[in-house]
């Protein structure tokens, strides 16, 4: 695996031709590449790497990279479609203008979206796309559902568009799924979270925050989650202390209060520090449970 980190500041001035250099001396060895906050990485320098050099990419990060096209996306199915198992990316204006759901991906006036993709990668099992937009759609992730079953891992926090049939089409299809976010996915709410975890028994961490959800969501989350380690609840402003407590007291009931060990519910008006006091008691001793109350907007 090759990690590079444009965090640390002897990675800012990486350009293509070290890029190059990396992947002529790796070759079809690499499997793993990290290239998150790398900024000045161009487009057509991840596409020659993976058609030319590094033909097994199996796991490709390429967070904060704003200059990723298309290309890459297509690059990625000409060589590495059946064995791209990760990919985090970030979605940069080209990918945002053509992320809808084409009407066919044919033809030679077709102009190649993120929806194609999904159509022909069924082996990834974890993907990112998450980041404040709102050009990721329930179509897109119904497309996504519907052709990576074996997805583990999907985050797609801050997706305003979602809603119901997204989280529908996740339960439905991706039953192996342990790691979600859909934190500020402000049309998703209790029918739709209901749908997911009914269905995705094997979540072990599931980020909720921002949502319009209720007590309803809470119920089923402490009934069918039976291995749940992480659950973040922070600004549902809808979900009570009774609703808490009974979730938490459903995961005694079921034996696994000692398997969750991160519980957030910060900035939620009908939950407060009695609530942390209360959880502290039953769940495991090094859970790390954190909740505070706020007064509402009048």
């Amino acid at each position: 695996m090759v990690y590079i980190d444009g965090n640390k500041d002897v990675t800012r001035t990486l350009a293509d031709a070290d890029i190059a250099t990396i992947a002529r001396r790796a070759g079809p060895a690499l499997s793993k590449l990290s290239l998150d906050f790398v900024p000045h990485l161009s487009d057509a320098a991840v596409c020659a790497l993976i058609l030319y050099n590094c033909t097994n990419i199996r796991h490709l990060d390429l967070r904060a990279n704003q200059t990723i096209s298309t290309n890459v996306l297509e690059a990625l199915v000409e060589n590495v479609k059946d064995r791209l198992e990760f990919l985090s990316l970030s979605l940069s204006a080209d990918i945002m203008q053509r992320a809808m759901v084409p009407e066919s991906i044919t033809g030679p006036e077709h102009a190649w979206s993120f929806a194609d993709f999904a159509l022909v990668v069924p082996n990834l099992v974890s993907i990112s796309l998450g980041g404040e937009n709102n050009c990721i759609t329930d179509d897109l992730v119904v497309q996504i559902a519907t052709n990576c079953k074996h997805l583990v891992s999907i985050d797609v926090h801050g997706s305003i568009r979602l809603s119901h049939p997204s989280l529908a089409a996740l339960g439905e299809n991706c039953a192996r799924l342990e790691y979600v976010d859909i934190s500020e996915c402000l049309g998703c709410e209790d029918r739709g979270v209901v749908a997911l975890v009914s269905r995705c028994g094997a979540l072990k961490s599931l980020n909720l925050s921002g949502l319009h959800i209720g007590d309803d969501s809470l119920s089923v989350i402490g009934d069918c989650l039976r291995g749940l380690e992480r659950l973040v609840l922070d600004s549902c402003w809808r979900i009570t202390s009774q609703g808490i407590r009974s979730m938490v007291a459903r995961f005694s009931e079921s034996g696994c209060t000692r398997k969750l060990r991160r519980l957030s519910f910060i900035d939620c008006i009908s939950v407060g520090v009695d609530d942390v006091a209360w959880c502290r008691e039953r769940l495991h001793p090094s859970a790390k449970i954190t909740g505070s109350s706020v007064v509402p907007f009048v």
